[in-house]
């Protein structure tokens, strides 16, 4: 069963990579996609995602990185 999980969980950064893209490609909006991140990403990886990184030059990249997903 943890198998499953670990495949339901690299699914999801997979989809959620691919919704950063239609970001980046200004398909969605900043605010679609950031909630998008918050609902489904899992809290240690929410820092992998454009927006939401340390070194982010958006507005937000630090603090956004240190919310909670919850």
């Amino acid at each position: 069963m943890n198998t499953m999980t670990e495949n339901n969980k690299d699914i999801t950064f997979a989809a959620l990579k691919l919704i950063e893209q239609l970001y980046l490609d200004h398909k969605i909006s900043r605010t679609i996609y950031r909630n998008i991140i918050r609902e489904y990403a899992e809290p240690e990886d929410v820092c992998r995602f454009y927006g939401f990184r340390e070194d982010s030059s958006e507005e937000g990249g630090i603090a956004a990185c240190t919310e909670s997903t919850m």
